[in-house]
């Protein structure tokens, strides 16, 4: 009978542990992050087994009847794992204990009047601690192989029949069946089936407050106990898509936790490099465009790229297309009151000039952009004989005495380049009002920039 039994859990064991290591190489679907409490994980499980109950323990002691037999035996268990490391469990057992004294060494006697007993182990409900002893298969996250230990207290119901020499059947407990406590200690390990399975095997070990599980007190009177060797099957009681609590690996997590991280600062420094190098090409190119702009060759204050008149004599007073005028001497001086009509495309002319007007940051240095405006401002000025009123304003940015010293400086320097493009002093006034006047809110960006300005006014 007991080669039987070994032989049963032997083939279970082979076929259940190749089935579970194909499996361990599934991970679960479910992210999970550490130190976040047991919320992503599955805690609550049941489970069944079937196995061998046995009048005797592993761990030695003395019995009361020589040959122990195995009988069948049942039960099941609510579990909430807590922790990675601890789970509490709730067990319930059942099933028949019984022994004989069919072998007995030579010349000594039977340890017992008897020649035999069976227990009715009606029920058995304990409160256990399981500890899990550690993951066996560390590079996957979801292990394949967990083993534990458990160790608990409980009550066990039972009644025994006792089987003289004479082969007379007496009761063991005439008043009824017994209650008692007992000690569970297991050990054992779990294969996992599935995402919500496992296949259980087990070894428990009931130490019993009692020396009467079989019917008969021998003196010296020595607690008895029982053992139970299991197969089961485990179910995780909460989604599928969540990760077994008992099962998760924690330090092949957190490692996937840092090369994750890893992986990601590595991309985002990758793309933080990529977006310098393209604000650097676009420096260097808006660079180039700035030398290009400046680029005056001829030195007759207008820009190569708007330059239509290229190689213009040193010294040739020329119009904002950077060509010489024609006669504007005598345009000047013969010029007819009708002539000096002011038309709206004049204003517009001017309205450019003041919008359009640049200068370096915090200076009064005019930029290339604005001689093609200025220009186009001398033509009137020339062919109509008109005077300009030049007034310079500033943002309030800076002390009013800075601000006030900066946009006199800046419609001087428009005068002086109207001068030069051979505008006559005496047509040209030229006052600076610092901050004054703002036409737009100094509280914006956009509307600082309104209020650095020159403006022009004919008269």
């Amino acid at each position: 009978m007991k080669k039987y039994y070994l032989k049963i859990s032997v083939i279970i064991f082979i076929a259940f542990i190749a089935i579970a290591e194909i499996h361990a190489q599934e991970t679960s679907s479910q992210s999970v992050k550490l130190f976040n409490g047991t919320k992503d994980f599955s805690t609550w499980s049941i489970g069944v087994n079937v196995g061998g109950l046995m009048p005797m323990s592993a761990f030695g002691g003395r019995n009361d009847f020589s040959e122990w037999e195995t009988n069948f035996g049942y039960g099941f268990y609510v579990k909430n794992q807590f922790s990675h490391l601890f789970a509490l469990q709730a067990d319930f057992l059942g099933g028949k204990l019984s022994a004989n004294n069919n072998r007995l060494w030579a010349g000594l006697p039977p340890p017992s009047p008897y020649s035999s007993y069976k227990t009715n182990l009606n029920w058995s409900a304990s409160l256990s601690a399981v500890a899990t002893l550690g993951n066996i298969n560390w590079s996957q996250l979801n292990t394949a192989i967990k083993p534990y230990l458990s160790f608990g207290m409980g009550l066990v119901n039972y009644e025994a029949t006792l089987m003289t020499v004479e082969n007379i059947e007496i009761n063991g407990h005439p008043d009824g069946s017994v209650s008692t406590l007992f000690i569970p200690v297991g050990l054992g390990f779990k294969a996992r089936l599935s995402p919500t399975a496992n296949l259980d095997f087990g070894y428990k070990v009931g130490f019993m407050d009692a020396d009467d599980m079989d019917g008969y007190y021998k003196e010296p009177i020595v607690n008895d106990r029982f053992s139970y060797a299991h197969v089961g099957i485990e179910f995780a009681l909460q989604s599928k898509t969540k990760t077994q609590l008992a099962r998760h690996n924690a330090p092949r997590q957190m490692s996937k936790e840092f090369s994750d991280r890893d992986y990601a600062l590595a991309e985002e420094i990758r793309l933080l490099n990529t977006h310098i190098e393209a604000r650097d090409n676009e420096i260097k190119s808006l660079k180039a465009e700035h030398t290009s702009m400046k680029k005056d060759t001829d030195a007759d204050g207008v820009s190569d790229l708007f330059d239509k008149c290229p190689g213009t004599p040193i010294g040739t007073r020329v119009d904002g297309a950077g060509c010489a005028f024609v006669n504007t001497v005598v345009e000047r001086t013969v010029a007819e009151p009708s002539k000096m009509e002011i038309t709206a495309d004049d204003y517009n002319v001017i309205k450019e000039a003041s919008e359009h007007l640049q200068f370096e940051t915090g200076s009064a240095v005019l930029k290339s952009l604005s001689y093609a405006y200025l220009h186009r401002v001398v033509d009137i000025l020339l062919k109509k004989n008109l005077s300009i009123r030049l007034s310079g304003y500033t943002d309030n940015i800076g002390s009013d005495a800075s601000n006030l010293k900066l946009s006199k400086a800046r419609v001087n320097t428009v005068k002086a380049y109207l001068a030069k493009q051979g505008i006559g002093a005496e047509h040209i006034t030229a006052s600076g009002y610092g901050e004054a006047d703002p036409i737009a809110t100094n509280k914006t960006a956009a509307g600082r920039a309104k209020n650095r300005r020159v403006e022009f006014a004919f008269y």
